[in-house]
């Protein structure tokens, strides 16, 4: 509600005025502004005005877009107005916010302890943000900024100017702790899955820059990643990006390097051949960096470098694939990386005999639809792009067979009926096919919360704990049915193989 106090309209043939000696504008009970001043009744007449407030000026931001949601904060506000009605001019303004929460929709973290002292220098319409810290998930943040020319950086950085105001925000700087800050980029992430994102300057000289001009924006520096899970291809059905966020990452020049420092992972599931293959591996630091180039609304954008991996695992038919080696390398002919790798796991039949089992990526022979590519040109071709590779298992056993279906049936699959389970003639465990389904979320659950790579519970354990369960059901006379599981073993010999 805005009211007006002692407002004395002077009407003069020449200039008629309307004197306002007190008014105030509020905003719902979150801010109140004080006002007083000359306003003309002709557009081209001069006007001045003084104005000074408080309350929570955060909620300006959620009036803006519904990406900001909840605030709170104590905050001052003073400005001078004068020009004209028709071309006001903002002479002098301050802005000082203390004890300040914001949420956000998605991204950042609730922000907390927010501190600011903003002032508007009239000389070159800078918007001067002299200090903004806070708390961002719990870890602290600084952001500030100064005019180009004051810039130190290795490459000439231009004012970011916005739109029709004319406002110049110069060059913003965004610095954080060695413990990063907690960041989850939409598709690239688990939604509520957050990593900690150090920001840090290209070179030694620089700091983390975000920079203009206005319809272009420049991101200009280097981030070390911590604790952090990721996903590629993007996670399909994340929430769409706000239309003036969509319009920045569409217009931005990204100048940025990426590296994995400690504890980030790659972790998807893909649709195999029988069944899903799901990856979790730990990224090589020394051998990883990935170069963000270009402008994604002109065709110029890139990523350039690689990303390694010789520590995780893969699960595929209820067998874990230790990884030897596995990678992506971008480069700049196009935003498909070509990728390689290779995991294997060792089973066991009934009399002991280990066989190695090896999971590999293949490169698709487009030429002969519906068939893989024949081995040799595999061999010669074991990197190929992302859209052009498939899973294929293998192994160093001839008597589990040559092609991947007799390979498969061996291990107690019917590609002919992916939903029934066989158990192998020559006695490969039945911990898979029964036990796995059922420990590997409590598996996972460990993982997670311990911090470890990777947690098995033994065969023999899983046994005990279904015969503990069995002989309760038995001992009490339950009447619960037990399923059948479809087997080329006598029920009489499964004990044996378990």
């Amino acid at each position: 509600p805005l009211s007006l106090h002692d407002a004395l309209p002077i009407l003069e043939q020449s200039s008629p005025v309307l004197n306002i000696r007190k008014f105030r504008l509020s905003r719902f009970d979150h801010y109140e502004l004080l006002g007083s001043g000359v306003y003309p009744l002709r557009p081209d007449d001069s006007l001045h005005l003084n104005l000074s407030g408080h309350g929570n000026f955060l909620t300006m931001f959620s009036d803006m877009t519904k990406y900001f949601q909840e605030s709170s904060s104590s905050g001052t506000f003073t400005a001078k107005i004068s020009g004209t009605p028709s071309n006001p001019v903002l002479e002098a303004a301050r802005l000082n916010i203390s004890d300040g929460k914001l949420k956000l929709q998605s991204v950042i973290p609730p922000l907390s302890d927010i501190h600011a002292d903003v002032e508007f220098e009239p000389e070159d319409q800078f918007l001067h943000i002299k200090t903004l810290t806070g708390e961002m998930g719990g870890k602290p943040f600084k952001i500030s900024n100064q005019l180009a020319g004051d810039a130190v950086a290795d490459v000439e950085l231009e004012n970011l100017v916005l739109g029709g105001s004319g406002i110049n925000l110069g060059v913003l700087e965004l610095e954080s702790t060695d413990q990063g800050v907690p960041l989850n980029i939409s598709g690239l992430m688990q939604p509520g899955v957050y990593g900690d994102f150090v920001f840090v300057g290209r070179t030694d000289r620089d700091k983390f820059y975000f920079a203009g001009p206005g319809t272009s924006p420049r991101l200009r520096g280097s981030i070390h990643l911590y604790h952090m899970q990721f996903m590629y291809p993007f996670l399909e059905g994340t929430q769409k990006p706000s239309p003036i966020i969509a319009e920045l990452l569409e217009n931005m020049q990204w100048d940025l390097s990426v590296t994995p420092e400690q504890d980030v992972r790659y972790i998807r599931s893909f649709p195999g051949v029988v069944d899903k293959v799901y990856v979790n591996m730990q990224i090589d630091r020394q051998y990883s960096t990935l170069e963000f180039t270009g402008k994604v609304s002109d065709e110029s954008f890139r990523i350039n470098g690689h990303v390694r991996s010789t520590n995780g695992f893969i699960e595929y038919l209820g067998m874990n694939f230790r990884i030897e080696r596995a990678g992506a390398e971008f480069d700049k002919s196009g935003l498909i990386p070509v990728v390689y790798g290779q995991a294997r796991t060792t089973v066991t039949d009934s009399v002991g005999i280990p066989t190695q089992v090896m999971l590999t990526l293949q490169t698709v022979d487009e030429t002969m639809p519906k068939r893989q590519a024949d081995d040799i040109v595999r061999e010669k071709q074991g990197r190929a792009r992302w859209n052009h590779i498939r899973f294929k298992l293998s192994t160093d056993n001839p008597n589990l067979g040559s092609s991947e279906e007799q390979i498969l049936a061996a291990l107690g699959y019917s590609t002919g009926s992916l939903q029934n389970t066989a158990f192998d003639a020559i006695g490969l465990s039945t911990e898979n096919i029964l036990f796995r389904p059922l420990f590997r979320p409590v598996e996972r659950t460990l993982e997670n919360v311990l911090g470890l790579d990777y947690v098995r519970f033994s065969s023999r354990f899983t046994k005990n704990i279904i015969d503990f369960n069995l002989n309760n059901l038995i001992n009490k006379g339950s009447n619960i049915p037990l399923i059948a599981i479809s087997s080329k073993i006598p029920v009489k010999d499964r004990k044996s193989v378990v």
